[in-house]
């Protein structure tokens, strides 16, 4: 899924009105998705490729992404028809809610995997779960969260750092 996410990147960075550049891209999104669920918010990538790698008014730019939207609901639709149901399992901790906040205590594992200390491995067995919502590890996992996203906004509003803006919706 990796290698087709980059290749539909690729491509649509390369893209211009005069080659099949957009087809390709669709090609590999349809190809990542398929191959990996989790390449499916690609399709939210392609905007910002637009938008702000590209230059496209946003009108412009969400015009170019409907394609990829329509191929991530074919995909959800399909994926649905043949599991019979939409989410992969039962929410983890009971609920969707409890869910949420029990994974605010792996944002800074994340971090720290991503700043490239060991130990390198996420193992989630370790977890209690039925973290209150002011425990002090959800609340360190979600000031983190929000100080990322905040870094990814400011670096967006200015366009010399827009391309790092870019890699932290990458990473997201």
């Amino acid at each position: 899924a990796t290698v087709f996410t980059l290749a539909a990147t690729r491509s649509l960075v390369k893209w211009d009105s005069r080659n099949n550049q957009y087809r390709w891209a669709l090609l590999y999104f349809l190809l990542a998705i398929y191959t990996k669920e989790s390449a499916v918010p690609f399709a939210l990538v392609a905007f910002f490729v637009f938008f702000g790698l590209k230059n496209f008014s946003f009108q412009d730019a969400f015009k170019r992404t409907v394609g990829f939207l329509a191929v991530a609901l074919i995909f959800v639709v399909h994926r649905h028809f043949v599991i019979g149901r939409t989410s992969q399992t039962a929410p983890i901790s009971g609920t969707y809610t409890q869910t949420l906040l029990d994974m605010f205590p792996v944002v800074p594992k994340y971090l720290r995997l991503f700043c490239g200390a060991p130990p390198f491995s996420i193992d989630y067995t370790y977890l209690s779960g039925h973290n209150p919502a002011f425990s002090a590890p959800v609340i360190v996992g979600a000031f983190l969260l929000l100080a990322f996203t905040g870094l990814a906004v400011w670096t967006w509003r200015r366009t010399d750092l827009r391309l790092i803006s870019f890699g932290i919706l990458w990473i997201a």
